[in-house]
């Protein structure tokens, strides 16, 4: 039931149900399309989810070298699903005693995927046998080079299949996997995880192995939130399971991490991983060496402190180039998709400026810089009636790599062809954009009704957790709401702080970078507000508070 009143920010409200003659936690549940076993899931209720096409020989070949005390590599990629994938896959074959090593890709030296050289590195070090984890399904040609030297590989991938798939020894991607839906949504991490674990079970029960299993599932829960995979079904289970081993017996590797974000482990949440250890790891493989985050993920704990340097260099650098990148987008005419390149901006920051672009523009986005040696690599982040992996496949001609999903892919080509592709993409979204540019929609799950208002509500929807893409912690209607008090608050005053009167209680609002707005709102009004619920802890003490994400005249 869209809502087509103008919103502070200029969207268009969608409330997905209004709640008439349901308990809360039904109609939220309802709202995302799940029952009340929702709350209940567990990972060994998804009974062959080691069946997947592939899998029987993958394992098997694994195996087959582990016998033969053959050299495995690993190859994964620089991401956070990279690195704690290939994590698992190490561990699970160090364990089992396997002659093992893994590689990951620099940013900037390699870029995504794989290569030849990786092959001839294989060689180099008389590796039998190349494990290609969160990366391999796109990688045809270089796989094939692989098999002239006889090197055999193995993919464990969960990007989109292209039409002509690799000819590897055996390959297990979800997305390829049509017979069992639960596994489809698995990134590399989950993948790693399912398959390790059916490794494992040929292991005696001994407390090491429990130990490992734990271990291996706290990173599949670490590498499914941060590649924003939808939290339903077997990944809701993955990520539920992995908060509890991670509050129950964290890691030394979680407790570094944990302590350079301020997190306090026995009550962390997905939310906390997703915002708070994801990106410190990522900064590893975003501006140095993703090394750093694999030898930490396995205990070397000092790095810790280097990437929560990083991170800090990182998130300085990711503020000026998206001012630069509004700056360029500014005297840019309208169209309906974003390409912008600049060539010395930092291949490590180029996809969150376009996440942070395509997230204010609601446009499919692409941004792009240059290596050193000229080649240009570029990423791109958008809306879902824009298939982000299917547009560079059209285009893979004019592209050197590429790869990715439907809403985020990367990929790099050569500058003389940097024109025509930003001509097929433009002409690709004038035609599917022929009605009108996509107006930006801000989904409200459900009204919340003043008459029934009771802090008791925030509990209700922390049954929800974790939260995630898929399910998202829910957005309220407040209608009609009764606006007490206006601040501005932070170092620069960019945050709006309200105090509103619900029923009978007072509750606190904080909308981030609303600041500039606090001029427009009047207390004598009344305001919709369309608002996520939190609890504040502070001094031992709990507050139920909101977050405010936009808001209208009633």
């Amino acid at each position: 039931m869209p809502n087509s009143k103008t919103s502070f920010s200029g969207k268009v409200w969608k409330i997905l149900s209004d709640g008439k003659n349901e308990d809360l936690i039904q109609n939220l549940l309802k709202v995302r399309g799940a029952s009340r076993d929702f709350f209940d899931l567990k990972i060994a209720d998804f009974a062959g989810i080691a069946d997947l096409e592939g899998a029987e020989k993958l394992l098997a070949k694994i195996q087959e070298k582990i016998a033969k005390k053959e050299r495995i590599l690993i190859f994964g990629d620089y991401d956070v699903d990279g690195i704690t994938s290939t994590t698992i896959w190490f561990l699970v074959l160090s364990f089992l005693g396997a002659e093992v090593s893994a590689r990951l890709p620099h940013r900037v030296e390699h870029g995504y995927g794989l290569k030849k050289e990786v092959f001839d590195e294989c060689v180099k070090h008389d590796a039998k046998l190349l494990i290609a984890t969160d990366c391999g399904i796109s990688n045809k040609e270089e796989i094939a080079y692989g098999n002239d030297l006889g090197i055999e590989t193995v993919v464990a991938d969960h990007h989109t299949c292209p039409a002509e798939l690799p000819e590897a020894i055996a390959i297990v991607d979800p997305k390829k996997h049509k017979k069992n839906n639960c596994t489809q949504d698995l990134v590399a991490a989950g993948l790693a995880y399912v398959l390790g674990s059916e490794l494992l079970k040929s292991c005696p029960d001994i407390s090491e192995k429990e130990n490992l299993l734990d271990q291996i599932l706290t990173l599949a829960c670490l590498g499914t939130i941060a590649d924003c995979a939808p939290l339903i079904g077997l990944n809701r289970a993955i990520v539920k399971e992995g908060l509890e081993a991670i509050r129950r017996n964290p890691h030394v590797s979680f407790e570094a991490l944990a302590l350079v974000s301020d997190i306090d482990l026995k009550t962390i949440t997905s939310e906390q991983i997703g915002f708070g250890l994801a990106p410190r790891l990522n900064a590893a493989g975003r501006l140095d060496n993703p090394h750093l985050a694999f030898d930490l993920l396995r205990g070397k704990t000092v790095n810790a402190q280097k990437m929560e340097k990083l991170n800090q260099e990182r998130r300085a650098m990711m503020r000026e180039s998206i001012q630069e990148a509004e700056k360029m987008l500014a005297t840019k005419a309208v169209a309906p998709l974003i390409f912008l390149y600049k060539k010395d901006w930092h291949p490590g920051v180029i996809g969150l400026i376009a996440g942070r672009i395509a997230e204010n523009t609601n446009l499919p986005t692409f941004i792009m810089c240059a290596k050193e040696n000229g080649e240009i690599v570029g990423s791109a982040r958008t809306p879902k009636t824009f298939h982000a992996a299917k547009m560079l496949q059209n285009n893979k001609k004019l592209l050197t790599h590429f790869g990715g999903h439907s809403e985020a892919a990367g990929f790099s080509l050569l500058p003389e062809n940097l024109s025509k592709l930003e001509n097929n993409l433009l002409k690709s979204a004038e035609e599917i954009f022929c009605d009108g540019l996509p107006v930006p929609i801000l989904e409200i799950d459900t009204i919340l009704s003043q008459d029934n208002f009771s802090k008791k509500i925030w509990d209700e929807v922390e049954r929800l957790e974790p939260f995630g893409v898929g399910n998202q912690k829910p957005i309220f209607l407040l209608e009609k709401a009764d606006i007490r008090k206006i601040e501005t608050v932070g170092s620069e005053k960019k945050h709006l702080k309200l105090k509103i009167k619900i029923g009978m209680g007072d509750f606190s609002v904080i909308a981030w970078g609303w600041g500039g707005q606090a001029d427009k709102i009047t207390p004598d009004e009344k305001y919709d507000l369309a608002v996520r619920l939190f609890k504040n802890v502070w001094n031992g003490r709990t507050m139920c508070e909101m977050e405010m994400l936009d808001m209208r005249k009633s």
